[in-house]
Parts: structure tokens; sequence; C-alpha cells
């Protein structure tokens, strides 16, 4: 009896975010615990360099949690908190979910 050809499950959507910001973070340290706590929570994966200068990131993720991140890290309550990253301009392509092995996020 032949097998029956099943629809492949639904494609999840990937996407690469790069983004940098020159801006005084006067608490880089803190900073980066935010961003490793979020990240983790949402699956993200990539590099995110945090400085006294600024940040400059590349990560990759489903679709839903780069939006969800993107929103995130431009919210009031960031601004607050560490320095204002509002205007922050987000590069997104395409992604495949291999991009990147693992998250790497340090103060420089």
């Amino acid at each position: 009896m032949p097998q029956l050809l099943r629809a492949p499950k639904a494609m999840k959507q990937y996407e690469v975010i790069l983004y940098y910001k020159y801006v005084h973070v006067a608490d880089p340290l803190a900073l980066v615990i935010w961003h490793r706590d979020v990240c983790v929570r949402l699956g993200l994966k990539g590099r995110v360099l945090i400085a006294n200068e600024g940040i400059n990131g590349t990560l990759e993720g489903e679709k839903l949690q780069i939006d969800e991140y993107c929103k995130m890290f431009t919210s009031q309550t960031v601004k607050e908190q560490f320095a204002d990253f509002s205007d922050v301009v987000f590069k997104r392509s395409p992604g495949n979910g291999k991009s990147f092995k693992k998250l790497v996020i340090k103060e420089r």
C-alpha cells in the first residue's frame, strides 16, 4: 500500500537583523544582562557588543520574536534605564535559522 503524501508543516519564517548606534551607555554591563535575558527568553542567537560608546548587534530568530525584540529594545523603558535606542535602524534580511550557533553578548 503506498504511503500517503503529507503536506509539510508550515515553514518557520526566520529573520536576521543588523544594527548599531553610537550613544553614551552609562552602565554597559546592565545592558548586557538585559540583552542576555531578553534574547534567551525569545530564543534569539547572534552577537551583540555593548560599550560605553554604544551598541552593535546581529541577531537571528523567528520573525515574531525578532519583532518583539525590536519593540522591547526601542521602548521607553529601555530609554529610561540605559540609553535612547528609539531611533535605531534595524536592517532586516531573511534568515534560515542556522546563521548563528549560539548567543554571544559582550561588554567591550
